[in-house]
Formats: C-alpha cells, sequence, structure tokens
C-alpha cells in the first residue's frame, strides 16, 4: 500500500470478526469513517478516483 501512496486505514480481517461485528457480507467493502462516525459505505469494486473522491467528501462535509 505505502507503495502505491495509499495513506489510509487498511485493515486485513483475516477471522471475519471485524466485518461481522460492522454486518459486511460482501468483499470488497469500503466504510469511510469520519470524527468517530460512519459517512459513507459502498461494496464492490472502485477505481482509484472513485475512492479519493469517497474520502474528500468526507473530510469535507
Amino acid at each position: 500500500m505505502a507503495r502505491k501512496g495509499v495513506d489510509f486505514p487498511v485493515v486485513n480481517d483475516a477471522n471475519g470478526a471485524l466485518s461481522a461485528g460492522w454486518e459486511i457480507s460482501v468483499t470488497p467493502t469500503l466504510v469511510v469513517v469520519s470524527q468517530g462516525r460512519v459517512v459513507f459505505t459502498t461494496s464492490g469494486w472502485t477505481s482509484y478516483w472513485g475512492m479519493k473522491l469517497r474520502l474528500w467528501w468526507a473530510k469535507t462535509f
């Protein structure tokens, strides 16, 4: 991830405990948390720019 310049937290939930707690049943799933609250979720593939847009949205609004 560092080689690609990714600077947001990424979690590998190998045993599924984290996904069960968040009721996530599809991979990949992107959950954007800002100031302690979920502001956006999406499942399935997203482009680099789609992810950047969602992260920008979470920081801006």
